[in-house]
């Protein structure tokens, strides 16, 4: 999760010129549970900052909506965002890829 995390402040940087305030999404579920303190020290050590959903979404990139994107599920706001900035394909490589025992333990045969 946590290289997850540095790839998307890459894309941040990449397209916006800033590390964005991150909006993160973590399921309720029992892997979430057993490593969120983990998670929450390891993005903490690395300088950021919890905050909540409202003072996040005051960032200017927010209001550039769903422009580029048309489905309804899928990538995170950044690629939507570079999508309608017409980014080229090598824009979204290196996303870290979720690890075959994290798959195997929440049923899923793939991402």
């Amino acid at each position: 999760m946590l290289n997850t995390v540095d790839y998307y402040e890459r894309q941040s940087q990449a397209l916006l010129g800033y590390a964005l305030p991150q909006v993160w999404l973590l399921h309720a579920n029992e892997l979430n549970a057993a490593t969120y303190a983990s998670l929450v020290a390891g993005v903490q050590r690395r300088g950021y900052r919890v905050v909540g959903l409202d003072e996040a979404l005051k960032d200017p990139a927010y209001a550039r909506g769903e422009e580029g994107y048309d489905g309804r599920r899928g990538p995170s706001w950044l690629h939507r965002w570079a999508m309608g900035a017409g980014m080229p394909e090598s824009f979204y490589a290196g996303e870290p890829l979720v690890p075959r025992w994290v798959l195997d333990l929440t049923g899923q045969a793939s991402e």
